[in-house]
Order: C-alpha cells, then sequence, then structure tokens
C-alpha cells in the first residue's frame, strides 16, 4: 500500500531564506510537512534528527548543504535529494549534480517542475481520485492579466498594486466572477512566481474586502 504523504517531511536546506520560504510553501501545498535546520544546527545534523523524511530540497548555494558528505549520508537513509536555486549556481555545479544523479531545478523559472516532482516522491493514494485529480489553472491573457481558476472551480481575476510607501511589498487582489474581493500582501518576488501552487496558498491566505 502507497504510504499516506500527510506527516512526512521534506528537509529544507536553502541559503537564503526568503527562498527557503517560497519553496516551503511549496511543500505545504504537496501535502508533506516542511521542516528547517534549527538554527546553528548543520544540514547533515537536521538530516538525523527530521523524521519521518520524504526528501531533501537542497539549496546549491548552501556550502554546508551542497557537499559529497551529505549528499552520501542521505543516500545511505534511502532519502531523496533535489537541488534547486539561481540558473548561474545550478550551471556552475552541473557536473556536480549529474555525478550524484541529483535532479536540479532553477527557481523561480521551474517551480512547476519541482512541482511535479514532489508529486512523484510520495504518490497521494489515500485521497479520493475526485480531489486529487482536481487541479486549479493559472494563465495570463493578451493584455497581460492573470486568471486564476481554483480547485474549487471558481475562476478569479488577479490585480497587483504596488505602493511607495511600502517597497517590495505587492498588494495581490482576487476578484471572483461573483464579486468577491480577496486582499494578500504579498513579496515582489512571488508576484513573478505564475503556479497554480503558489496562487492557491496566497488566496488560502487572502482577508474579505
Amino acid at each position: 500500500m502507497t504510504p499516506e504523504r500527510s506527516g512526512h517531511k521534506i528537509l529544507i536546506v536553502a541559503a537564503d531564506p526568503i527562498l527557503g520560504a517560497l519553496v516551503g510553501t511549496l511543500v505545504e501545498h504537496a501535502r508533506y510537512a516542511a521542516a528547517f535546520p534549527a538554527p546553528d544546527e548543520l544540514p547533515a545534523q537536521a538530516l538525523e534528527r527530521v523524521r519521518p523524511m520524504a526528501a531533501v530540497l537542497l539549496d546549491i548555494s548552501d556550502v554546508n548543504g551542497a557537499s559529497d558528505l551529505f549528499v552520501s549520508r542521505a543516500e545511505k537513509l534511502g532519502v531523496r535529494v533535489f537541488v534547486f536555486g539561481r540558473s548561474d549556481r545550478i550551471a556552475q555545479q552541473s557536473e556536480w549534480t549529474r555525478r550524484h544523479r541529483l535532479p536540479a531545478f532553477v527557481l523561480p523559472e521551474e517551480i512547476a517542475r519541482l512541482e511535479n516532482a514532489l508529486e512523484g516522491v510520495i504518490p497521494d493514494a489515500v485521497r479520493p481520485r475526485t480531489v486529487r485529480d482536481r487541479r486549479g489553472e493559472a494563465q495570463r491573457d493578451a493584455s497581460g492579466m492573470l486568471d486564476f481558476t481554483d480547485d474549487h472551480g471558481i475562476h478569479w481575476t488577479v490585480y497587483d498594486r504596488r505602493g511607495p510607501e511600502r517597497r517590495n511589498r505587492v498588494d495581490r487582489r482576487f476578484v471572483s466572477d461573483a464579486g468577491e474581493v480577496r486582499h494578500c500582501e504579498i513579496t515582489e518576488q512571488e508576484a513573478r512566481l505564475v503556479t497554480v501552487a503558489m496562487l492557491s496558498d496566497q488566496l488560502s491566505r487572502a482577508t474579505a474586502e
């Protein structure tokens, strides 16, 4: 029987805490529990502590995690390792990732690929198929407007408002076809990520007008 995904943890080792938080949101949306090394804890120590562990998401820029020793320890524990990071860092470390046969994902451009990879770590056979197979949609129209259909089939038009008083912060507005308006404050980096996973999480955190 396929194990239930809920409760299994994915260890996120990230040099950039903002990028780590974004990846953590993706992990939670995939119905895993996101785990991080504790303050002053080395990635190898977190690897021994976190249980039950489904996989590791490793920032290619993390000097303590992106090492032969760390990957070797993960392999001995039977834990899959996925690497993520900026395109230039992924390219620089391409020989290392090939040698260890580590799937690498350029973020934020390949966040959808990473989402699909997480879906395959533990197939979610416990959830009813009618729920598991139902997916939202997200796309931009010809004018650049963002259209989002959530997993309940409700269509939302998404607007981003930026104000000079709060730099690097965006007021994202979801407006349904029925006229319901919800607000969610996000970062500029989050605003550039147009994926079903991210929009679903933002909508769940949004407050009604």
